[in-house]
Formats: structure tokens, C-alpha cells, sequence
């Protein structure tokens, strides 16, 4: 089973979004979808409902 950071990296690029892209429309950084991706840190609860949405 992929890890979180995993799935969102496979799920941005079938959408053909940049992390830069990701970031603008989920109003964080680039750098917080860098480390999302890179399992380094993990989202909150806001954030997944954003991304859900």
C-alpha cells in the first residue's frame, strides 16, 4: 500500500499539475507539497478536506 505522499505525487500527475500548481490552488507553499510528497511531514485535517474538495 503506497504511502500518502506516494498517492499524492501519482494523483497531482495524472492531473498534470506542477507541486507549485497544487500549492496555489490548496493556498500552501510549494515546499509543503515537497515534503507531503516526500513523507516527511503529513497533512492536517483542514488540508485533506481542501485536497478532498
Amino acid at each position: 500500500m503506497p504511502l500518502f505522499g506516494e498517492r499524492l505525487a501519482f494523483l497531482r500527475q495524472q492531473k498534470g499539475l506542477s507541486q507549485a500548481e497544487l500549492a496555489r490552488l490548496l493556498g500552501v507553499g510549494q515546499s509543503t507539497i515537497a515534503m507531503y510528497e516526500k513523507n516527511k511531514r503529513l497533512p492536517d485535517y483542514q488540508f485533506l478536506i481542501r485536497l478532498a474538495d
